[in-house]
């Protein structure tokens, strides 16, 4: 049976933490989303004390001329931030907790992106697609967790039950808001974790690489690829 897309995705779910090396050099059926499988599945996070995290802030004016504002980047305790040539790194140690990374990010910091705070707490509190003139406080008692879509509750024998933490951690979020009339601010947060795959071979029968690519580099899908080394059998 040939090996499609579909076969190549059900096997990275079911294998993609232990695969370190991937020859699909004689699948001739896969196409290019196959490489975004790998890049997807392979970088999930499953892991929160392994989670990286990118936040891009860009501000585009009236004639779609934009700029980025600063990007940082958070991995293994530390928080990166780069403002045009200058970078400074930051120790806020590990953070688990996908509230709290936002929040030491300095997300919640600028004003612009209040009401995408005001969601992270609706999300918190479990409440959804309403609207409400104050965010909802947040009791971070235990604030090593994230909460997720529930917030923790007790049981008759006030033990606290916290739901899977990582699943609710979203891989991607974008946020935009008009800042004056002419000009648009948009917040993008990426999040995953390194993959174990070192190495893939793709031959010369197996189409997966796009025929361009974008000026500004790889499409979203593909922008965090974690594939060190790909190497191209003739």
């Amino acid at each position: 049976m040939p090996i499609t897309d579909e076969t190549l995705e059900s096997f990275l779910e079911e294998h993609s933490k232990t695969i370190t090396h991937l020859d699909v050099s004689n699948c001739s059926h896969l196409t290019p989303l196959a490489l975004k499988h790998i890049n997807t599945i392979m970088t999930r996070l499953s892991d929160a004390k392994k989670m990286i995290r990118t936040v891009r802030v860009i501000e585009e004016g009236p004639v779609q001329e934009s700029r980025v504002l600063f990007t940082k980047k958070y991995f293994n305790g530390i928080i990166t931030t780069t403002t045009q040539n200058c970078s400074v790194a930051e120790n806020v140690g590990l953070i688990t907790d996908d509230y709290l990374l936002t929040q030491a990010m300095g997300v919640f910091d600028d004003q612009d992106f209040s009401e995408f705070k005001s969601r992270k707490i609706r999300e918190l509190n479990g409440i959804k697609c309403s609207d409400y003139d104050e965010p909802m406080s947040i009791d971070y008692s235990l604030d090593s967790h994230n909460f997720c879509d529930n917030f923790p509750f007790e049981d008759n024998n006030k033990s606290i039950i916290i739901p899977n933490d990582v699943e609710c951690i979203k891989s991607r979020e974008v946020y935009s808001v008009n800042t004056s009339e002419n000009t648009v601010k948009t917040l993008e947060i990426n999040t995953w974790q390194n993959s174990p795959l070192q190495t893939l071979i793709i031959g010369r029968s197996t189409h997966i690489l796009p025929d361009f690519i974008e000026e500004d580099g790889l499409d979203d899908d593909v922008s965090h690829s974690v594939i060190p080394f790909i190497q191209l059998l003739f």
